[in-house]
């Protein structure tokens, strides 16, 4: 299974270096064509790559609805 979750701790470092910067804009834009990038990536391997269907898969009996049949 693929992890796509992010680290907020490299998020963090990033807007920091982004709020350091001589040229921020320049910074941003670079960061958010990064996220998008791995955005991408993430959702063309999910495609390509389903995860496999369950097997195997336990149900539980279904109950029966309705009245009772009367013996007779």
């Amino acid at each position: 299974m693929i992890d796509d979750r992010i680290c907020i701790f490299y998020v963090a470092d990033r807007v920091e270096d982004i709020a350091k910067a001589a040229n921020p804009t320049k910074k941003a834009q670079d960061f958010l064509k990064e996220l998008n990038h791995n955005i991408g990536v993430d959702a063309r391997r999910k495609r390509n790559n389903p995860p496999p269907p369950p097997q195997n898969e336990i149900t539980a009996p279904r109950k029966r609805r309705g009245r009772p049949k009367k013996n007779g």
